[in-house]
């Protein structure tokens, strides 16, 4: 599964990611922390623990996931 594409790139844009307690995955930008919550709860394994963290200006998560979907745009383009 590839990861959703970050809430405006991370710049000025309140936001927040889930940090899972035995896990280091964090791809997606969520709108609130209700949001946030309530798709750990989906996600969340038996007796795994998260928190949910506020990001507001630049992310370096969205960041690093901006970058991700740069180079993969870059690789399409040269296999066309």
């Amino acid at each position: 599964m590839l990861p959703i594409p970050p809430l405006g790139g991370g710049e000025g844009v309140m936001h927040y990611h889930i940090r899972w307690s035995n896990s280091k995955i964090d791809w997606q930008a969520f709108r609130s922390p209700a949001e946030a919550n309530a798709s750990a709860r989906e996600l969340a394994r038996q007796g795994e623990t998260y928190v949910v963290e506020k990001f507001e200006g630049k992310c370096w998560r969205c960041a690093q996931i901006t970058e991700f979907y740069r180079q993969m745009k870059t690789q399409r383009g040269k296999t066309k």
